[in-house]
């Protein structure tokens, strides 16, 4: 009796998972896991990667875009005293209420944009999970500032988010790593801004995707400090701290932060302090790994011009046209690697320039 009675509470929570469209996939006991479009096994290795602690006994963590809770719940499971799940759709539209209930949680859900967070309203937290959000914001600092507001001195950031450094995408629907178009670009701040759906066809809420030194760079603005970075394929995770005191752009003298702290607006002797270190900075142009580019640009071959009294002229003209669509010219013009040669055929053909 008790064994179909079992058995029937299974096919009941069956039949209930399934009315949800699941993004995690939960392990419910009993061999029920929701068919999450996340793999368990994925999840739990991103607990890995950002270097979640499997002890974090008495904490209070916060799960920024929780969904269906796959990580509220896990750090409950590893000791958190009190978990508040935020996210900004309703919990009825995630699985996370049937979950919450099954496992049997005391994890609480909220539904608050990372813009919303205020440690007045919301106190502070031992920990911060910010998974999957990041470039999903057009406010990406103004993120972690709020971030930083919520979290103890002290206190940990685990952040995951799209990464630039082996996905940036170009104008024709082509992917390149910065290290493949210049090794200089892997210690350069850069951010992606995607218009429409570049990053993931289909999928308009995507809006930047960061370098690795730009994440680490932006951290260290916010007031963080990175105490481990991981990157796999197109993502990044980052374990960092939170730093006593004002955070580092409030410390620095910025328009920003005039209104953040008490320091007076900008003295005669700061402004001359600028104007002295502007004139000291000189900037020379980068002509690349090994000096080749600038050497080109500055010594093009002679005119191809002659070209035009060869014999069989319309063929050429069509292999020329069918080299300016190839992708790889189109690349390299775009990186000002040819230029030289475009004025070349354009001189051929017979275009004017743009």
């Amino acid at each position: 009796m008790d064994d179909r009675s079992s058995a029937d509470k299974r096919a009941v929570l069956r039949q209930q998972i399934l009315k949800h469209s699941w993004f995690h996939s939960i392990d419910l006991g009993d061999g029920l896991v929701t068919p999450g479009r996340i793999p368990l096994e994925e999840l739990q290795r991103l607990a890995e990667r950002v270097r979640l602690p499997q002890n974090m006994r008495g904490q209070r963590v916060l799960d920024i875009g929780a969904w269906d809770g796959f990580f509220s719940f896990e750090v409950e499971r590893r000791g958190a005293q009190h978990v508040l799940a935020v996210d900004v759709v309703p919990v009825e539209y995630t699985g996370f209420e049937l979950a919450r209930r099954y496992l049997g949680s005391r994890a609480e859900y909220r539904q608050l944009s990372v813009y919303e967070l205020s440690s007045e309203q919301l106190g502070q937290f031992d920990s911060v999970m910010f998974f999957g959000v990041w470039y999903h914001l057009r406010y990406p600092l103004l993120a972690l500032d709020r971030i930083w507001e919520v979290l103890k001195p002290g206190g940990a950031l685990y952040l995951e988010s799209a990464c630039l450094d082996n996905y940036l995408v170009l104008d024709d629907e082509m992917v390149a790593s910065l290290e493949a178009i210049d090794p200089a670009l892997r210690n350069t701040a850069l951010l992606q801004f995607y218009r429409f759906d570049e990053l993931t066809p289909g999928d308009f809420s995507n809006w930047f995707s960061f370098s690795r030194k730009a994440v680490e760079d932006m951290l260290a603005s916010a007031g963080f400090e990175v105490r481990s970075v991981e990157m796999w394929g197109h993502r990044i995770g980052v374990y960092a701290v939170k730093l006593p005191g004002l955070p580092e752009y409030q410390r620095i003298r910025s328009y920003e932060s005039l209104g953040a702290n008490t320091h007076p607006p900008f003295t005669k002797a700061e402004l001359d302090e600028f104007e002295r270190r502007r004139r000291a900075r000189r900037r020379r142009p980068y002509s690349g790994p090994s000096g080749q580019h600038n050497a080109m640009r500055a010594s093009p071959p002679e005119p191809l011009s002659p070209l035009r009294d060869a014999p069989d002229w319309e063929r050429v003209r069509a292999l020329l046209r069918t080299l300016q669509g190839s992708r790889m010219y189109r690349l390299m013009r775009r990186l000002g690697r040819w230029a030289w040669l475009e004025k070349g055929i354009r001189e051929i053909l017979g275009d004017s320039d743009e």
